[in-house]
C-alpha cells in the first residue's frame, strides 16, 4: 500500500475510533459540503421562501452566537409581518410598532430547538463539542445519532445512500403541553455555493405541521444586521443569557 494512503487511512481510523458517534455527523458534513472543515466555515446563513398560508419567510442565522431572527408574512396577518428571534436562551417578538417583548419559557424552548434543527446548526454544534454524542444506530434506510445539550436530546437521521440529513427530531418539555416531539424533515436538496441544502423544510410538533417551507433562496455571509436581543430585554446587570458554541474559528463563509 502507498505510504501516504496508509498514513491517511490510519489517521481517519484514529479519528473515528476516538469518538465513533461522530461518524454519522461526519458523513453528513461530507455530503453537504465535502468536509467538516468546510461546513464549519459557515458563520451566517439566510433562508427565504414561502409555503401554505405563508406568503413570505426570511430567517437569518448566526451559528457561532446561537442567534436567529425571522420575518414572516402570513395570509391571515393582513399585511403585518411577524418578527421573532432567538439570542442564545432568550427568545423575543417585535410587534409592528417595533416594541419588543420576551417570549415565554415554552416558546423559548421551541425556538432554541429550532436552532439545532437546522442541519448546519446541528453539525456545527457537534464539531464544536457542544453536546454529548451517543446512540449511533440504523433505523430502516436511515442512519441516526443523538446529541444531548443542556439535557435536551436532538436526533439526527441521514439517508443511508446519500448521507444527507433526512430529519432532526427532539423532545421538548413544556409547561402547557407536557412533553412534545418536534420533527424537522429535509427534502428536495439543491446545490448552492458548493453546498447541498434542502429545498423543502417541514417542521411538525406532535405530528401537526408547524411550518412547511418551500425554499426560494438561501445563502451564506452578507450583511445580516444585528441579530441580538433588543437592549430593552437585556438591561444592565441582567444575567448572561447567551450560550455560544464558541469552539470553532467561524471566520470566512464559503463563497
Amino acid at each position: 500500500m502507498n505510504r501516504v494512503v496508509l498514513i491517511l487511512a490510519l489517521a481517519c481510523l484514529a479519528g473515528c475510533s476516538a469518538n465513533p458517534h461522530k461518524l454519522v455527523p461526519r458523513e453528513a458534513a461530507n455530503a453537504i459540503s465535502g468536509s467538516p472543515a468546510t461546513l464549519t466555515a459557515v458563520t451566517t446563513m439566510t433562508i427565504e421562501g414561502r409555503g401554505e398560508g405563508l406568503t413570505a419567510f426570511k430567517r437569518t442565522i448566526s451559528f457561532g452566537n446561537e442567534r436567529w431572527r425571522q420575518t414572516e408574512l402570513r395570509v391571515s396577518d393582513a399585511g403585518a409581518p411577524r418578527i421573532t428571534g432567538l439570542d442564545g436562551t432568550l427568545a423575543f417578538d417585535i410587534d409592528v410598532n417595533g416594541a419588543p417583548t420576551r417570549a415565554n419559557e415554552d416558546e423559548t424552548k421551541i425556538r432554541r430547538a429550532q436552532f439545532f434543527h437546522n442541519p448546519i446548526g446541528y453539525l456545527e454544534a457537534v464539531f464544536a463539542d457542544a453536546g454529548q454524542m451517543s446512540n449511533t444506530r440504523t433505523e430502516g434506510n436511515l442512519e441516526a445519532v443523538d446529541m444531548t445539550i443542556d439535557g435536551d436530546t436532538y436526533s439526527l437521521f441521514i439517508d443511508s445512500s446519500t448521507k444527507l440529513p433526512a430529519k432532526i427530531v427532539s423532545k421538548i418539555q413544556t409547561a402547557a403541553r407536557g412533553d412534545v416531539v418536534m420533527e424537522t424533515a429535509f427534502e428536495n436538496y439543491v446545490s448552492a455555493y458548493g453546498y447541498k441544502l434542502p429545498g423543502k423544510i417541514t417542521t411538525k410538533i406532535d405530528n401537526q405541521i408547524l411550518a412547511e417551507l418551500t425554499v426560494e433562496q438561501q445563502f451564506f455571509g452578507g450583511a445580516i444586521g444585528d441579530l441580538s436581543a433588543p437592549k430593552e430585554l437585556t438591561p444592565a446587570g441582567a444575567p448572561e443569557h447567551r450560550v455560544t458554541l464558541g469552539a470553532q474559528p467561524f471566520d470566512q463563509p464559503k463563497k
